[in-house]
């Protein structure tokens, strides 16, 4: 592969086959001898290994989540709500009842209203879920976009690509796992940086090239 190295004197382009490297060379244009030096490739990343590991942990952890979400519902929205026993109000006149209901009745009325909680009581409890649920979204929003941090700390080749998938289609199970799993792929752009150096010889400083 031919190599692209501009010559240190006369900073002319020069296109070198690579079979010429660690050697010298003169310049076609200004007839100096430099030296042409071996080409040093030194990847940007290197490849790691597929952290299984990681994976169940991330994958055990939201499989709790989803199975704690599910019984947290079934509990709070499976209940029956108390039936309010509290008689109709009715007109004296056409009231037949006889006394031992009208006593029933009141009875069970009072007693719906102590077991209901006061009005303070239950603002008290939503105002409490509601600060439970605003310290739980945090973690909820780093748990959902885990794949694309991951992917961005990895320096991911397809980074947007992976971050759409993992925003439309994370609240998915599968989608939210295909995700992760390409984020944990070594797909980092292995491109290598060359490294030139050049270095006066005898030759030259005899030559009067400086």
């Amino acid at each position: 592969m031919p190599i692209n190295f501009p010559c240190p004197y006369c900073h002319s382009k020069l296109v070198i086959p690579d079979h010429k490297s660690n050697k010298m060379m003169d310049c076609p244009d200004c007839s100096s001898a430099f030296y042409v030096p071996a080409i040093a490739k030194i990847p940007q990343g290197t490849s790691r290994p597929f952290p299984i590991g990681l994976v169940v942990a991330i994958l055990g952890l939201f499989l709790g989540c989803v199975f704690t979400g599910v019984m947290y519902y079934r509990y709070h929205h499976t209940k029956t709500p108390a039936v309010a026993n509290t008689p109709k109000p009715t007109s004296a006149k056409y009231d037949r009842r006889s006394a031992t209901d009208k006593q029933t009745d009141a009875s069970i009325a009072s007693l719906n209203e102590s077991l209901q909680p006061s009005q303070d009581a239950y603002d008290d409890e939503i105002l409490a879920r509601r600060i439970k649920r605003l310290i739980l979204f945090p973690f909820a929003l780093a748990f959902y976009f885990t794949p694309s941090i991951i992917a961005w700390y990895r320096g991911h080749a397809n980074l947007l690509a992976l971050f759409c998938l993992n925003f439309f289609l994370g609240i998915i199970l599968i989608g939210w796992i295909l995700s992760l799993v390409w984020a944990l792929m070594d797909t980092q752009r292995n491109k290598p940086v060359v490294h030139y150096h050049f270095h006066k010889t005898d030759e030259t400083v005899q030559n009067g090239h400086d």
